[in-house]
């Protein structure tokens, strides 16, 4: 199921300039997700971009389970960032309430997973179509860190 899971996984957008752009800016990249650990892992290595993020995490990575801070606590940890410093950007709203109990300084909102506008508004600081869009909130916000 791995492998396969693995094998299957199809990005949004290029993930290897896009992570280079944002790396470009000065910006730590992290992944949070509530698959395991190895599974996200080899996911990016499988797509060449492993080498690109500071750090990753499952839910088995020792930092608890979103919706709490544990993850975002791990890359600060991991980054030397401080939470304020940490841009969360997530489909759901473990994503977005993991965010807010880590005390991230931004919380963005991204409709590309299943979860609509409607659902996700409330909880988060901005709301995305698409991961595509991020550098250009980034422009605006000025974000320095990305998790």
């Amino acid at each position: 199921f791995r492998t396969h899971a693995v094998g299957s996984a199809t990005p949004l957008v290029a993930l290897g300039p896009f992570f280079e752009r944002l790396r470009g800016r000065g910006m730590l990249l992290g992944v949070a997700t509530m698959d395991t650990t190895l599974s996200a892992r080899m996911t990016f290595a499988n797509l060449k971009v492993e080498h690109l993020l500071d750090f990753v995490t499952g839910f088995d990575g020792g930092h608890g389970e979103k919706p709490g801070p544990g993850m975002v606590q791990g890359f600060c940890r991991a980054t030397g960032l401080k939470p304020r410093e940490v841009v969360v950007v997530g489909d759901s709203l473990h994503d977005l309430a993991m965010a807010k109990a880590a005390g991230a300084g931004l919380a963005v909102a991204v409709l590309s997973g299943v979860a609509g506008h409607e659902h996700l508004s409330a909880d988060a600081d901005h709301v995305i179509a698409g991961i595509d869009e991020l550098e250009a909130l980034l422009d605006r916000v000025r974000a320095p860190a990305l998790a």
